[in-house]
């Protein structure tokens, strides 16, 4: 597996993991609120799901951002039901803050 990271722009960071084909595609800025950051997507291709590759793009998200040191908070959201990625993140340290306006449950971790 290959690791690719490219930074289209000062304030946001692409991460893709290519085996023979995609198995991520990860994205975060800062939100513009001094501290955080937000994890805009984490997509795993269908049929690589449920072999670990989620909790080692969060983790690699995670250990990346601890290294900025304007990086307070990382928040995330996704959609009720998806319970595969609440007990995710939970496990990750990331702590449920509410439901947004589009109906989306939102997490924040702490540094």
């Amino acid at each position: 597996m290959h690791w690719m990271v490219s930074t289209p722009t000062q304030h946001s960071r692409f991460l893709a993991a290519l085996a023979t084909h995609l198995v991520k595609l990860e994205m975060y800025a800062p939100t513009g609120n001094e501290g955080q950051y937000w994890i805009w997507r984490l997509m795993i291709d269908k049929d690589q799901q449920g072999k670990g590759y989620g909790r080692a793009a969060m983790q690699e998200a995670i250990r990346l951002l601890k290294t900025r040191p304007d990086c307070k908070e990382i928040w995330l959201d996704f959609t009720p039901g998806n319970v595969v990625a609440a007990r995710l993140y939970l496990s990750l340290g990331f702590e449920q803050m509410g439901v947004d306006e589009k109906g989306e449950i939102v997490m924040r971790l702490r540094m």
